[in-house]
């Protein structure tokens, strides 16, 4: 006898668990062999995925604003094999939700609702609610912007309910508000955890449990019987594998979305609900958010509650509607007219994102967002603050919001590194490649001098500078113009060398001998206007230090100091009174291009 029969007799000996497994291959399935009962076991199937998946993403979460969305980035880009994991885990609630709404327009078709089906059918419609549930309590515990801004949405319309729609609202988000933060995710991750996924496994057990009592009373169905081994067992072993050849193959193509970080003070105005929600969104976007006359209430209460609760009715009132002569071909149409107009409002919502091109391009930007956050995450790590912190203080991203905030109705920022601002008709200087010897020499050129990219929208366009500039080339033959143009382009490789770009030092490292040049002719060129290190008279600003991140920080501060424009300031707001000097650095650090970089070959990393 061999050593694996030895063990298979001293654990049936003591188990008897080969005798249980003979037993259950053997015994006749309950209704014959069908492909509904496999459909079951797919579910079941998923459910069991659910939980051992969901357990293992339980032991590296932690449900806190400033620690979700890090545990989630934990998982996915650090943990061996965590982005496969949390990628089945999210897939498979969606295919199960796909899943649970074929099985009952199934039990429709077949009618499967009628005496003694009910508590059968409405506990898979149930099922269904259920899991659409853990779909949107498990949607916030990403706590990226997606996720809060439309579990926000979400939450906010409890307020559409007269009377109780306050007292919900708090209830939702765990807290008096307005802001979703750590009770809400925690409530969230309650529900999801504690709640519904227990909900859900006793709502299966219920429906299983339900439809072999009906089977039993009702004499079993007409179908072909036999064994549960091998023709039953092989079914629910494709229905299993095809349930879960879909979800790797979701998990392979996208893999589980992760965003940049909630933000609560810049609502993501992009943010959509999961395709299984979309048609109810798309309705609700038809549908104007005015009130309705003399009630108090909002048209908006229709979309959200109304019909969707209807529909629900309807399919929970399918089993008393086929009593009657004509109820199944109701039931059916009922079917046929919310599946096939939710699918349609569903097609148009996704139709019309995919034509706006203001959606497209905040999804584009949310998706750099989302990059540029692991980017920093992975090359500098995450601060006690959480990755948030590693945004704001991001010159690349929360330097060009800034910028765009206060800068960009004036200032252009085209031709440089970063995030681009263009503008038809600049009133002032573009800032686009600001600092470098190419930008600098436009101001030493009689014609860019005086374009929009320059003095051009200014109130200096035929000022003191441009005057000088022009006279300076003025009567010049073809031998002296040249050698003026390449004076110019030393004095801007010396102005360029005091920026000290960190992306232009290479270069300048090697036009070392033209730089000391540039300052001896930026001496006798422009000092009569222009003071530079201790030396020059002051009409000008002072270039000192020009373009370094000090210069650009205090002539962002105060333009109108006496250092730089004094009372000749033309327009440009003095910016130390509206925002702190963290603010003012960091326009100032995009404006130079310098911020965190990871290097080339980590770029391309999973």
């Amino acid at each position: 006898m061999s050593f694996w029969q030895r063990l298979a007799d001293w654990l049936e000996e003591r188990t008897g668990l080969k005798t249980a497994i003979h037993t259950c291959s053997a015994r006749a399935v309950l209704g014959g062999l069908c492909w509904g009962n496999a459909v079951r076991a797919a579910i079941l199937f998923g459910l069991i995925v659910q939980a051992i998946t969901g357990l293992v993403l339980w032991m590296h979460y932690s449900p806190s604003a400033q620690t979700a969305w890090e545990s989630v980035y934990y998982i996915q880009y650090q943990l061996p094999g965590g982005w496969l994991l949390r990628g089945i885990h999210h897939y498979t609630a969606q295919v199960l939700v796909a899943l649970l709404a074929l099985y009952v327009a199934g039990m429709v078709f077949l009618g499967e609702y009628r005496r003694p089906r009910e508590l059968v059918f409405w506990t898979a419609i149930f099922l269904f609610l259920c899991s659409m549930a853990l779909c949107l309590t498990g949607d916030l515990l990403s706590w990226d912007r997606n996720a809060f801004s439309a579990t926000t949405v979400r939450v906010r319309f409890l307020t559409l309910l007269p009377l109780v729609g306050q007292s919900l609202l708090k209830i939702a988000i765990g807290g008096p508000g307005p802001e979703l933060g750590t009770l809400t995710l925690t409530r969230f991750f309650a529900l999801h955890v504690g709640v519904l996924a227990f909900g859900f496994a006793l709502l299966l057990w219920a429906h299983v449990a339900l439809l072999r009592r009906v089977r039993v009373v009702t004499n079993a169905p007409p179908l072909p019987a036999g064994p549960y081994w091998p023709a039953q067992a092989v079914r629910n072993a494709a229905a299993c594998l095809l349930l879960m050849g879909v979800v790797l193959a979701l998990v392979g193509r996208e893999g589980a979305p992760l965003g940049s970080p909630a933000d609560p003070m810049h609502f993501y105005d992009a943010a959509r609900p999961e395709w299984s929600l979309r048609g109810v969104y798309g309705l609700s976007e038809m549908i104007p958010g005015s009130g309705i006359f003399g009630t108090g209430l909002s048209w908006k209460i229709f979309p959200i509650f109304i019909i969707p609760g209807l529909i629900v009715v309807l399919f929970l009132a399918m089993p008393f509607i086929s009593r009657w002569r004509w109820g199944y071909w109701a039931n059916v149409g009922i079917l046929v007219v919310i599946g096939g107009g939710l699918g349609i409002l569903t097609l148009l919502s996704y139709r019309a994102d995919a034509k706006d091109p203001r959606h497209q391009e905040a999804v584009a930007e949310e998706q750099q967002l989302a990059q540029r956050t692991v980017e920093l995450a992975q090359g500098q790590g995450i601060p006690p603050t959480g990755a948030l912190t590693l945004l704001k203080t991001d010159p690349k991203t929360e330097g060009a919001r800034l910028f765009e905030q206060h800068c960009a109705s004036c200032h252009a920022h085209v031709g440089g590194l970063g995030k681009e601002f263009r503008l038809e008709k600049p009133t002032a200087p573009n800032l686009g490649a600001f600092g470098t010897a190419q930008q600098i020499r436009g101001w030493l050129d009689p014609q860019r001098i005086q374009s929009p990219e320059y003095f051009g929208g200014t109130a200096f366009k035929n000022g003191h500078m441009v005057q000088t500039i022009k006279e300076m080339y003025a009567d010049l033959d073809a031998d002296e113009l040249k050698e003026l143009q390449e004076q110019m382009d030393s004095i801007a490789l010396m102005l360029a060398a005091e920026a000290n770009l960190p992306h232009y030092q290479a270069d300048l490292a090697q036009q070392k001998a033209r730089i000391d040049q540039g300052r001896t002719l930026f001496q006798q060129n422009c000092a009569g206007c222009h003071r530079f290190h201790g030396k020059g008279t002051q009409s000008g600003p002072e270039l000192t230090g020009y373009g370094s991140l000090g210069w650009l920080v205090e002539i962002t501060s105060n333009p109108a100091a006496a250092k730089f424009y004094g009372s000749r300031n033309d327009r440009m707001p003095i910016f130390e009174k509206e925002l702190s000097r963290q603010q003012i650095e960091l326009i100032a650090r995009f404006i130079r291009a310098e911020w965190y970089e990871a290097p080339k070959a980590s770029q391309n990393a999973r």
